[in-house]
């Protein structure tokens, strides 16, 4: 999450916080798929203007991922003032008087740390055995992946109180999608009917995200590795 859109947070806003590998692409979906305002703290900005809610000031867009490329032409007026924007950054970048709530989605670590494993090999340039990263991390210098996850969790747990936040587990909402989407909606203070939360769910699936990506992918010759790659439960 870049420094403006930190700086643009205020009271309608909801950080969603996850570790990276914790499944926040797919659930950014699901919520871009509800109509609710979702964007990506990494690339894109808020819009400073109050009076133009929706806007949004383009730095680079997830062409790989149709329904994000699509947002705002199937989403031309939201109907809450409610900002959802992911960030992968601990809480210290935030300063000691937030005023967003936060919902914190959370993976099993070890599924997680595979899941980030993959995307750094692919996007990153990582250039590691998977037991030289869980070691080491990105390099000899930073904190092994294990123990930077779990100080991840302990300060966004402990950094709002908890009626300001949200626990999303990843292995709930695959289990449950629709009683999870429906409990973090009452936190977002959105409703949603069953019907259209079912609807999201299975547009979002992690075959159908693929297979977007995949033809994504071909039509524009990009890299192909996959942000949408396996999504399983317990893959360690």
């Amino acid at each position: 999450m870049n420094r403006e859109n930190i700086e643009r947070l205020g009271k309608r806003d909801v950080v969603m916080a996850g570790y990276p590998g914790s499944g926040a692409a797919w659930l950014g979906c699901v919520m871009v798929n509800l109509g609710i305002f979702y964007l990506d703290g990494y690339h894109e900005i808020l819009d400073p203007s109050e009076l133009h809610r929706t806007r949004i000031l383009k730095i680079d867009r997830r062409d790989r991922l149709p329904d994000y490329r699509d947002r705002d032409k199937l989403n031309t007026s939201f109907s809450e003032s409610l900002r959802v924007v992911k960030t992968h950054l601990p809480t210290v970048a935030f300063g000691d008087a937030p005023q967003f709530r936060a919902l914190v989605l959370v993976r099993d670590g070890r599924d997680s740390l595979i899941s980030y494993y993959h995307w750094l090999c692919n996007f990153a340039g990582l250039d590691k055995q998977l037991d030289e990263f869980l070691r080491d991390g990105q390099d000899p210098e930073s904190y092994a992946p294990a123990q930077e996850w779990a100080d991840f969790y302990t300060g966004w747990l402990q950094y709002l109180d908890e009626n300001s936040t949200c626990l999303v587990r990843f292995e709930d909402m695959r289990e449950n999608p629709v009683e999870e989407v429906r409990r973090f909606c009452s936190f977002l203070g959105v409703s949603r009917s069953d019907d259209s939360i079912l609807g999201a769910i299975n547009e979002c699936s992690y075959t159908s995200m693929r297979a977007k990506e995949s033809q994504a992918v071909s039509d524009s010759n990009q890299e192909s590795g996959m942000i949408m790659r396996r999504g399983e439960v317990g893959e360690w």
